[in-house]
């Protein structure tokens, strides 16, 4: 059986953050300052290249990557020039503090191979970065250089006072209607970094519907220290289970190959966090804190001190069917 081989490569080139946002996926502050250097990066896209040979894209994220201006617009150039490969980077735009600057900066990324930009945004993240800076930002590389450009706005229980804003500016919202910039709703989960709660669990009902998860073992995930995940998704840096090893200890290609091994990821392929939970929910009593958000479902499972042993211990009424779905997917 071939396994798929990896789209992208996506780097956190540092936790560390200009912001603290409450509920930040990450934990991501001011004081978090592993990074991880330009040589290793650069590195590590030649031996992606190598492995695979199926690397179209780089990506950059964080922490706040722009914080790492220079070593990423350095890594991206690199990419640019021996590959061919174009990249992105997502940022809370701290570093557009006039048109004028962020033309500037914009303007050397692009000519670094930077196609992509994603501005991450929203109610907690305007405490620390006005939302004027994030518009100039996404206007400048929409009007300018040809960005695809990208805001995703976070969801407190589907409600955001930024959308609100974003379309009550005019030049903002023409880009929009034009479809040079790209506004996205993502759920914002209650991480509480400064105070933990513990959410009401109870067990679910009614029919679930499974979908295959888009995130797990698509692409490369570096984190700073050199840790390989599974998934990007928002919950990853709190989930053991998605950890594939390290860069640092060991081959990149063998890390991807051995994800394939492991039947709970190839479950999370073929039915997606929810499928986990429909399990569960149909064979035992566990309950879940309700809901629809996959990557927050995810955390629920692998998190839930009940899950993991059960399944353990049902591994034998559930792993054929799961490999039989897997090798019955079109795209292997």
């Amino acid at each position: 059986m071939k396994n798929p081989r990896p789209g992208d490569i996506t780097f956190l080139p540092t936790l560390r953050c200009n912001a603290s946002c409450k509920n930040c996926c990450f934990g991501c502050r001011p004081t978090r300052g592993h990074t991880m250097p330009a040589s290793d990066m650069k590195q590590c896209i030649d031996v992606a290249i190598n492995a695979f040979g199926s690397i179209k894209f780089v990506q950059f994220t964080g922490g706040e990557c722009m914080l790492r201006y220079d070593d990423i617009r350095d890594v991206a150039g690199y990419a640019h020039s021996k590959y061919n490969l174009n990249s992105g980077f997502l940022s809370n735009c701290f570093w557009a503090t006039t048109r004028e600057v962020a033309r500037e900066k914009l303007k050397k990324l692009y000519d670094a191979g930077m196609r992509v930009m994603t501005v991450s945004t929203g109610d907690d993240h305007q405490e620390w970065v006005s939302l004027r800076q994030c518009m100039d930002a996404a206007i400048e590389a929409a009007n300018l250089y040809y960005y695809s450009v990208y805001m995703r706005v976070e969801l407190h229980d589907r409600h955001s006072k930024t959308f609100e804003l974003l379309e009550s500016d005019e030049e903002f919202n023409s880009l929009v209607k034009r479809g040079k910039i790209k506004v996205e709703p993502i759920t914002w989960q209650n991480f509480n970094n400064e105070e933990m709660t513990e959410r009401h669990k109870w067990k679910q009902h009614g029919n679930i519907k499974t979908a295959p998860c888009e995130s797990i073992m698509r692409d490369i995930i570096i984190m700073p220290q050199g840790d390989m995940m599974a998934c990007c998704g928002i919950n990853c840096s709190r989930i053991p289970f998605l950890r594939l090893g390290n860069v640092y200890d060991s081959p990149m290609d063998k890390l991807w190959a051995d994800g394939f091994k492991d039947a709970l990821k190839i479950w999370l392929i073929t039915e997606g966090p929810k499928g986990i939970m429909k399990y569960i929910s149909e064979h035992t009593s566990i309950p879940f804190p309700y809901s629809d958000d996959r990557c927050d479902i995810c955390q629920n499972l692998f998190t839930d001190k009940m899950v993991m042993p059960y399944l353990k211990a049902t591994y034998h009424d559930w792993y054929h069917r799961v490999m039989n779905l897997y090798m019955r997917r079109k795209d292997l």
